[in-house]
């Protein structure tokens, strides 16, 4: 059978680095191995708009079947692409699988447009489907799928087995998953497991399929048999990707890698794996490692690890069914940050049987273990889990398709408290793990050296890791996208592996070219209360430098972030004098009107003021910006917006804002940004067009339209412009209106 596999948009902005397809590539493998023709597009590779991707590739392989698939959070992602298949082929046979349709089998076939579902592992389900769509022989006799009867009714066949031999099944297809273009779109600071080589070329590896245990917010896709690659298989792919394809780091992506009733395999895996000399990492249970394992794993290559914390009460612990202890969880986070592997993991309220008591001991844990630098969220019921049945039954979940929206951000309510209290304690602590626990490094020194096409800037980093006191240092530094929604960056120490924060790139280069400036001439820091005050709490460097830090109430007690760097007391603005300080870092959150009665003062005493902008959230930013534009000071709004787009490098409202401040040049280049990394939808084209249209460039703007309809085809706001266009031209009818009226 003639098939295509369309791999889903995994991305948020073109260019970053996604989730690598090892499922679907098991998937192409099984189908080739399997004699049949397959053909693969991935939308991750190619900026335009998703439908006119599989469009193309539809009308350019003729397959007689398209398959698809993900997770249940994948849902919005994965649904464009069966609709366009539907409407473009209807002839084609669309199926889907992965865990989206082994949670829910039937929801997913009413809500997608979806002839076959493959439920469960589905390497031998997709070779025998193909062999009877080729053959015309009924589904029924396929094990593992749901379809559509002669009514179009939804109808299951018979449950598959597990796969025996998972040794037996074909490792991905990496050549024609193009794996070369993946490794392209890795950087330096995508991520921790990216920080430890200068040039990551991170590849997921899977070992073993399901987990013995029965978490309870927890689903196996893949079954509840746990089964294990032998250590030769799964060296064999190893050696594979780094000897053919460079790879540096292996990502073995098992829901659990060993077991503590067979440590053997994580002890022969360590022992072979060394002589391939890459960094690794995986997820291992607490109760299944100890310091001499530990040792083995760092001596690897081993720099990462991932743990099930989940919660610091025992009593949760049971409840989820994580059958461990906190004393056990405790044990081995702290053999593992003397075995200088960095460790994850989170903190999860919500469980059925959390109580302000419970929340309260997990702080209390947390905060006492601050160096780990664990996150904090809310438990979520994934569909085919336990707490995904029990919030059904509960009416926590009114609807199954109902949560359908909310797969990929889930935050209900399943204890017995009420919604203020529940959702008032662990908003709380949620906004506390980024605001207020904190591990700040001291830069020693950062620079821009480059610039990635893709990525943006590139930065060279120097710092003092505060955990070990080792100098750490990166060459190929991105400013991540992911900044977008915090103040700060959390990195990995290159020597230690512990987690620390910094400053955003743009802003540290700010701090350092002031003290470029300043020259080793005493200064003050000018402390406010503020709700961020992620340069005061933060950058070491700065706060050390300074002579003294100078508040508007002076008599205030000192905060222990100024304490940990020297700074006992605060002292009066009047007194910098007698301290030879003439000069006062003046760091703000908000633009520079709201303190401009303090700049006044000082100014007023003689000492030089040296404002920081500094954002600690790009909301903050846009409220700055506009609140600036708004009341008519444009210099300080396009200030301000110079310095938020730095540190935000991808903001629609960055762009849009560009134009009403006059930067004609910088709103073009932002709204043909905006149209390469959201292709698909209309707002980059209208703005563009838009803007052609004031300068005069009729044409340009004509042809602009007449894409954009191509890539959205009856879209009313693109025809009507268009129509505007032909007005504005007098005579002709142009192209674009004759695309928007077919």
């Amino acid at each position: 059978m003639r098939s295509l596999i369309v791999i889903p948009r995994f991305y948020n902005v073109f260019g970053a680095n996604y989730d690598f397809p090892v499922g679907l590539g098991y998937i192409l493998a099984s189908l080739k191995t399997a004699g049949h023709e397959t053909f693969v597009l991935n939308l991750n590779q190619d900026p335009a708009p998703v439908a006119e991707l599989v469009e193309q590739a539809l009308l350019e392989y003729r397959p007689a079947a398209l398959l698809t698939g993900g997770l249940s959070p994948h849902f919005p992602r994965i649904k464009p692409i069966l609709e366009t298949a539907r409407r473009i082929s209807p002839s084609v046979t669309t199926i889907c699988g992965g865990g989206i349709i082994t949670a829910e089998p039937e929801l997913m076939m009413e809500h997608l447009p979806l002839d076959v579902g493959v439920i469960g592992e589905g390497e031998a389900t997709v070779a025998e489907l193909a062999a009877a769509l080729d053959s015309g022989s009924p589904l029924s006799g396929v094990d593992g799928v749901i379809y559509r009867d002669d009514s179009g009714k939804p109808v299951r066949s018979a449950a598959r087995a597990a796969i025996k031999d998972i040794d037996a099944i074909p490792m991905p297809d990496y050549a024609s998953l193009d794996l070369p273009a993946y490794f392209k779109s890795q950087a330096q600071n995508d991520g921790l497991i990216f920080n430890y080589t200068e040039q990551p070329r991170m590849v997921p590896l899977v070992g073993s399929r399901s987990c013995p245990y029965k978490c309870t917010f927890c689903f196996h896709p893949l079954g509840h048999k746990y089964r294990q690659r032998s250590i030769d298989s799964l060296m064999a792919e190893s050696t594979l990707l780094v000897e053919q394809y460079g790879a540096n780091f292996l990502m073995i992506q098992d829901e659990l890698f060993s077991t503590r009733t067979n440590k053997e395999r994580l002890v022969e895996f360590c022992d072979r794996v060394r002589s391939l000399g890459v960094k690794w990492g995986t997820s291992l249970r607490a109760d299944s490692v100890d310091r001499d394992i530990l040792a083995m794993c760092k001596a690897s290559g081993c720099v990462f690890l991932s743990y099930g914390v989940e919660s610091a009460s025992n009593e949760i612990l049971r409840s989820l069914k994580k059958k461990t202890t906190i004393e056990e969880i405790e044990n081995a986070l702290e053999a593992t940050y003397d075995s200088k592997i960095c460790l994850v993991g989170n903190i999860i309220f919500g469980d059925r049987r959390e109580t302000p008591q419970t929340i309260q001991e997990s702080v209390d844990w947390w905060l006492s273990h601050r160096k780990y630098l664990l996150r904090v969220s809310y438990i979520a019921p994934y569909p085919g889990s336990e707490l995904y049945r029990h919030a059904l039954q509960t009416g926590v979940i009114p609807d199954k398709a109902w949560l359908i929206p909310q797969y990929h951000s889930m935050r209900l309510n399943m204890t017995g408290m009420a919604h203020d209290e529940f959702f008032g304690l662990a908003d709380k602590w949620a906004a506390h793990s980024y605001r207020e626990v904190l591990i700040p490094a001291e830069i020693t020194h950062v620079e821009e050296t480059g610039n990635d096409p893709v990525k943006g800037p590139l930065h060279t980093l120097e710092a003092v890791c505060p955990h070990c006191g080792g100098h750490p240092a990166w060459t190929r530094l991105n400013q991540p996208w992911f900044s977008i929604s915090f103040g700060h960056l959390t990195m990995a120490c290159r020597e230690c592996g512990q987690k620390f924060h910094t400053l955003p790139l743009p802003q540290e280069l700010a701090i350092q070219q002031l003290l470029d400036r300043l020259d080793g001439k005493p200064f003050a820091v000018l402390h406010q209360e503020q709700e961020f005050n992620f340069p005061a709490k933060i950058s070491t460097r700065l706060m050390r430098a300074a002579t003294a830090v100078v508040s508007e109430t002076p008599d205030t007690q000192v905060p222990p972030y100024l304490a940990e760097r020297g700074h006992g007391r605060f002292t009066a603005a009047e007194a910098l004098a007698g301290m030879d300080v003439r000069d006062v870092a003046l760091p703000l959150e908000n633009g520079v009107e709201p303190a401009l009665p303090v700049i006044r003062r000082l100014s007023s005493l003689g000492l030089r003021v040296h404002p920081l902008i500094c954002f600690p959230e790009s909301r903050h930013a846009m409220a700055t910006i506009k609140k600036a534009y708004g009341e008519a000071r444009l210099a300080q709004a396009r200030r301000y917006l110079a310095v938020a787009r730095k540190q935000f490098p991808i903001s629609e409202e960055m762009d849009l804002l560009s134009v009403r401040l006059g930067d004609a040049a910088r709103a073009e280049q932002g709204y043909r940004d905006m149209t390469a990394r959201w292709p698909e939808y209309d707002a980059g084209y209208l703005a563009l067009a838009r803007l052609f249209m004031a300068q005069g460039r009729l044409e340009e703007a004509d042809r602009l339209l007449r894409l954009a309809l191509v890539r959205l085809p009856g879209n009313q706001a693109l025809a009507g412009l268009a129509r505007e266009t032909l007005a504005a031209q007098g005579a002709g009818r142009p192209a674009a209106v004759q695309a928007g009226a077919a």
